[in-house]
């Protein structure tokens, strides 16, 4: 009997005892009128509890390991964790807890992938190996972003300006309401006549939120006192306002199809600005 057996075994006893304690106290009280439902979970402390995220960032590093087979992912996720027993193939094909789901959800939107079909480990595989989400590399060939301290520039990269070579519109943040006090919830900008939370701008523009965090350090590095003050006074300007940012409960196909909207939208805005100019 291996080590991984002896914990299982181990495992099993101690859930066989706590099910009968918890019998007997069910039984104790019962003869006092209190009915109880005692609900035991015994599990083996193997030092893999966090595998999804790890397996999820491994991937994304590294898309080609995608190609790899179940038995390459569970060595992937033993050689990343350093774990000296060898990781069972057979936990790839139970279903993920929503918590792991969560944490893997994230990881893949921030870096492009559709994370909508995630079920298990196997599926964070299939996710990174289907790749990016269809549209977002000709949406970004398009047009590029830029993130500013007190605000962000949409830039065409069509040749346009004979200086320049570029056609951009600058888009000052406005304040958003929110409870939450970070800054792409209480900062938006003001597009096609309406406020967006810079969650929907990043979603609109297939950014994942670390690259947004990433391209803000950068803006805020080089920030002017002027600017760092705007900026303080919007996301203070939202404290005591209950709303929140639009698309918090909204699937990944309706955030996918309001991105295509708001793309459009963007580029019609862009367009009609050049030609009355």
């Amino acid at each position: 009997m291996n080590s991984r057996e002896v914990r299982q075994e181990h495992a099993a006893y101690a859930a066989a005892n706590m099910a009968n304690a918890a019998e007997q106290q069910a039984r104790m009280y019962a003869e006092d009128g209190t009915a109880l439902a005692i609900v035991t979970k015994v599990h083996v402390i193997d030092g893999y509890k966090n595998w999804p995220g790890t397996l999820a960032k491994a991937l994304v590093s590294s898309p080609e390991l995608s190609e790899g087979t179940r038995q390459d992912m569970a060595d992937l996720i033993q050689s990343e964790l350093q774990h000296p027993d060898a990781f069972p193939p057979t936990r790839l094909s139970k279903p993920l807890s929503d918590k792991a789901r969560q944490v893997v959800a994230s990881i893949l939107s921030d870096a492009m992938y559709d994370a909508s079909s995630l079920s298990n480990g196997l599926s964070i595989r299939d996710a990174v190996k289907a790749g990016k989400q269809a549209g977002s590399d000709a949406i970004e060939s398009a047009i590029s972003t830029s993130f500013h301290p007190d605000g962000v520039t949409f830039i065409e990269k069509v040749p346009r300006d004979r200086e320049t070579g570029k056609c951009g519109k600058f888009y000052p943040y406005v304040s958003v309401t929110s409870y939450d006090e970070k800054p792409w919830h209480r900062l938006g900008i003001r597009f096609a006549g309406q406020t967006l939370p810079m969650t929907v701008v990043l979603a609109m523009r297939s950014l994942g939120l670390q690259q947004f965090q990433d391209a803000d350090a950068k803006a805020m590095a080089g920030a002017s006192n002027e600017q760092r003050a705007i900026r303080d006074a919007l996301i203070r300007a939202g404290e005591t306002k209950a709303d929140r940012p639009m698309w918090a409960e909204e699937t990944i196909k309706q955030k996918d199809a309001k991105r295509r909207h708001w793309d459009r939208e963007l580029r019609r805005a862009i367009n009609i600005e050049e030609t009355t100019e």
